[in-house]
């Protein structure tokens, strides 16, 4: 079989096996509504990647991570480019980790959970993670910044004491922690959002670990495929 022929039973066996061999899509185009909770959060139904596939996972929800702009506008289309590893956070991989801990610690009990205080502590633990913090401890302040909780004036039940657990844990849980720090329960991603509107946190439930299954024929086919390339590269040099 000549390379050419070699090559097109490999692309035919990666269709029927189903491999994606396009680039991983970085844009993201859909609308966003905002909850009725008391905190800057969004869902969306119909957000997905140019090839067509849904963005998000299980009970995806956005959060803005920018409180110097205005949110995103409910139910207008935007085309945001995803940003997975952190670049649009104010520490990088460092606010990437912290922001991962804190879902971790804080967003079902204080957000899916918590009361309207709490879930507004919960919003501004989200912006100081991601627009002021900057790996270090003398980075976090409820009273300076862009996200300022120790001098909001809400007058919500539990707002306070939610804020001060919340900067209390901050100080003692963030100092040391990983830059690799994942959370093995939720999937967290960022979405840049056009027209000078806050970007996003996205938060979905992380999918389960599948059991390892056999290779189906198409897949043997492919990888016998490739190897015999290889072996006839060789042989011409």
């Amino acid at each position: 079989m000549n390379q050419l022929g070699l090559v097109a039973v490999l692309a035919t066996s990666a269709s029927l096996f189903g491999l994606n061999t396009a680039s991983a899509a970085t844009i993201v185009t859909g609308s966003v509504e905002r909850t009725s909770d008391a905190a800057y959060a969004f869902t969306s139904d119909n957000l997905q990647y140019e090839d067509g596939s849904s963005f998000g996972g299980t009970n995806l929800t956005l959060f803005c991570i920018e409180p110097s702009k205005d949110a995103p506008r409910n139910n207008t289309v935007y085309r945001f480019s995803e940003d997975p590893d952190g670049g649009l956070l104010s520490g990088g991989v460092k606010s990437a980790a912290a922001l991962n801990w804190y879902v971790d610690s804080y967003y079902d009990s204080y957000f899916v959970n918590g009361t309207a205080g709490q879930q507004w502590a919960f919003q501004n633990g989200i912006w100081e993670l991601a627009a002021d913090y900057k790996g270090t401890q003398n980075s976090i302040s409820p009273y300076s910044g862009q996200s300022r909780p120790g001098m909001d004036g809400t007058t919500l039940a539990g707002f306070r004491t939610a804020w001060k657990t919340i900067y209390a844990d901050f100080g003692m849980a963030l100092n040391g922690l990983s830059d690799d720090y994942r959370s093995s329960t939720y999937t967290l991603t960022y979405l840049d959002t056009p027209r000078n509107r806050q970007n996003l946190l996205a938060i979905s439930e992380a999918d389960p670990q599948l059991p390892a299954v056999p290779l189906p024929a198409a897949g043997w086919l492919l990888v016998g495929g490739i190897g015999a390339l290889a072996a006839a590269k060789k042989r011409r040099s």
